[in-house]
């Protein structure tokens, strides 16, 4: 296995996804790596890790479809939309039908405008609203355009759906549960949330820290080179020895003659990915070396 990798982790629930990336390294003995997307604390699943040089594009990833399932709870809310909140019981025997429910799968996909909850990461002002909002200031979010690709809700019991959602990067599970609760009339929460896919990356090849410490070796099993995630990237091989020592040089990519495509493109040699260079209309430029060997 190369040293510079993604990794799809499975991140438990109570755990922040800095705390889970610390745990990672200390266990692994890996000095550089990052996590590509947060997950809060009350969710579980999907937490994609890069390490090394994948580190350098994590980016790449703020634009993939994200997919969650989980359950919500109506007749009930909080200021933080979840159970971690001050919670309020506005109905204890909320009537939810599964007309209702289909209706609900109608409203909300597509493009919807949702508010991030007040407990979450987005800054404002250079501070995330949570500390904000945990000081006793009053925190005003903007709306936000999201796009809800589909959306699936089944009743289990009385009170509880379970859902199914893929959806738009920036997407706060959060506030489309508390939206369906207000669409609902007695209000709604997120009782459980579990991330089950991240682009074409899905949480059936994630590993738990506890498999590493029992068999580091799954690491090697579980790595997806870094190349991988990005088939759209238009890919080169083959060029000539003196456009790759000029590559390794810095040289000005105006000077020499590759075949880049609009967009971001992966130069190979001898099938190892080790740059992505990109072109913007008439602009080129190097993004990242992600090679091994310099």
């Amino acid at each position: 296995m190369t040293s510079s990798f993604f990794l799809p982790f499975y991140k438990q629930k109570g755990k922040t996804s800095a705390h889970a990336l610390n745990e990672f390294k200390r266990v692994t003995g890996i000095k550089k790596a990052g996590y590509c997307g947060t997950l809060d604390p009350l969710a579980e699943g999907l937490l994609i890790f890069a390490i090394d040089k994948a580190t350098k594009l994590i980016r790449f990833f703020t634009e993939d479809i994200k997919k969650y399932k989980g359950t919500m709870i109506f007749g009930m809310t909080s200021d933080s939309y979840d159970m971690e909140g001050n919670i309020d019981v506005t109905n204890e025997n909320p009537q939810i039908t599964p007309e209702e429910l289909k209706k609900f799968e109608t409203k909300f996909k597509g493009e919807i405008i949702q508010t991030p909850p007040v407990y979450s990461a987005v800054k404002v002002r250079g501070k995330r609203a949570c500390d904000r909002a945990r000081s006793g200031e009053e925190v005003l979010l903007a709306e936000r355009t999201v796009s809800i690709y589909d959306i699936k809700l089944t009743q289990v019991t009385a009170k509880e759906v379970d859902f199914e959602v893929t959806c738009s990067k920036g997407t706060y599970i959060r506030s489309l549960v508390s939206d369906i609760g207000k669409e609902q009339g007695d209000g709604a929460l997120l009782s459980k949330l579990i991330r089950t896919g991240v682009g074409d990356i899905g949480i059936e090849n994630s590993v738990t820290i506890e498999e590493i410490k029992e068999k580091p070796e799954i690491l090697n099993e579980r790595a997806i080179p870094i190349d991988e995630p990005f088939p759209w990237m238009n890919k080169i091989s083959d060029l000539s020895e003196d456009i790759m020592k000029n590559l390794y040089n810095g040289i000005d990519l105006e000077t020499m003659e590759i075949p880049l495509k609009e967009g971001y493109n992966i130069i190979y040699e001898k099938s190892s990915p080790l740059y992505i260079l990109e072109k913007r209309e008439n602009t080129l430029s190097y993004t990242a070396y992600i090679g091994e060997n310099r």
